[in-house]
């Protein structure tokens, strides 16, 4: 639960700065998407003392939501 809470947090800053930058919504929609069901998995699986494929299938897919957010954030970086 304290891991869930810290990252809750996290989650809620990172809200301040996606509202802020609207080249990155789509990308912040989905991220938020598929956390929502990587956690809602992980619920069903922990009530049920168990992991399932679908739950590695979600993780991973909340792995490139979040891959896909960072490389967009990144070319908003002016390189010099």
């Amino acid at each position: 639960m304290e891991i869930y809470t810290e990252l809750a947090a996290q989650f809620d800053r990172m809200q301040l700065y996606a509202s802020s930058l609207p080249q990155v919504l789509v990308h912040w929609v989905q991220l938020l998407i598929s956390r929502y069901e990587l956690t809602n998995r992980l619920r069903v699986a922990a009530s049920r003392n168990q992991l399932r494929h679908s739950v590695a299938q979600t993780f991973e897919q909340h792995q490139r939501d979040a891959a896909a957010l960072r490389q967009k954030c990144a070319g908003l970086v002016p390189r010099h």
